[in-house]
């Protein structure tokens, strides 16, 4: 009996350690599959990216409501700065994303600085807002070029800012192709796998050209918005761009349409 007792502690650990090996094992592949598909943008990228994206959380209270990533549309020391991101970091969190003004927001800057911001545009086309924040000499306007074309089985990136580490992250991935490449809303769609706090970060290719800006929609996919949509919207906040070329205005300015009290100045790049 003595002996049979001790047989079995004996199994008993094997089966112990025989577990922990699996453990780990299971661990480490977990570990290796995340590191495959999120990965530490490039210095060189981050270099040319990093001034133009920043992190945003929204909170009710002291309790966090949504984190997103947003692309610096302007930045200027007279108007502030604006940045473009998706509508969930002040809405619901149901597909009607209904707007939830008492939201707190702030924004963690390219230098690690946390700011607050307000709602400056909120009913836009592709559940987009814009957020108002003060200038900070760490922002550039990004480059937004509408010739800027997305080729079949190019390689894509999706970038986002970490809101509490302040890193650059990236997914990788290519545009979808097919009859179902757009959906009814205009939404494009990569392989480009992100997670909720990616909503509102730029689409690149490798040269860094941003070509999109992504929102959460599923696990399978990520829809984005085409750089030359997201053009098209922002006509209707600012001047377009012809207008200030036939008025020979070389500080570009920006105003907001009929209908909003305010009016900001600033530089709104488009390549």
């Amino acid at each position: 009996m003595l002996k049979f007792r001790q047989m079995s502690r004996s199994s008993n650990g094997r089966q112990k350690i025989r577990k922990r090996v699996v453990k780990k094992e299971v661990s480490s592949i977990v570990s290796d599959r995340r590191k495959a598909v999120v990965e530490n943008i490039t210095q060189e990228l981050a270099t040319k990216l990093s001034p133009s994206i920043v992190s945003l959380a929204s909170f009710d209270g002291d309790k966090m409501h949504f984190r997103s990533t947003g692309i610096v549309l302007a930045n200027s020391s007279s108007g502030g700065a604006c940045v473009l991101t998706s509508s969930a970091l002040v809405s619901t969190s149901d597909k009607e994303r209904m707007l939830t003004p008492a939201l707190k927001i702030k924004l963690r800057l390219p230098n690690n600085e946390v700011v607050g911001g307000w709602i400056k545009r909120y009913r836009l086309p592709f559940s987009m807002v814009v957020i108002e924040t003060r200038f900070s000499p760490d922002l550039r306007a990004a480059c937004l070029n509408k010739t800027v074309q997305v080729e079949p089985h190019s390689q894509l990136l999706a970038v986002k800012h970490c809101f509490h580490s302040g890193k650059l992250m990236d997914t990788r991935g290519e545009p979808i192709d097919g009859p179902s490449e757009v959906d009814s809303e205009g939404f494009m769609f990569s392989t480009c796998k992100i997670t909720m706090d990616g909503s509102g970060g730029p689409l690149v290719d490798f040269d860094g050209n941003i070509v999109g800006m992504n929102d959460y929609h599923d696990q399978k996919f990520t829809r984005y918005v085409p750089t030359n949509k997201i053009l098209e919207c922002l006509r209707d906040i600012w001047l377009c761009v012809d207008e200030m070329e036939d008025l020979s205005i070389t500080f570009k300015p920006f105003r907001f349409t009929e209908g909003c009290s305010s009016r900001v100045q600033g530089q709104f790049m488009v390549c």
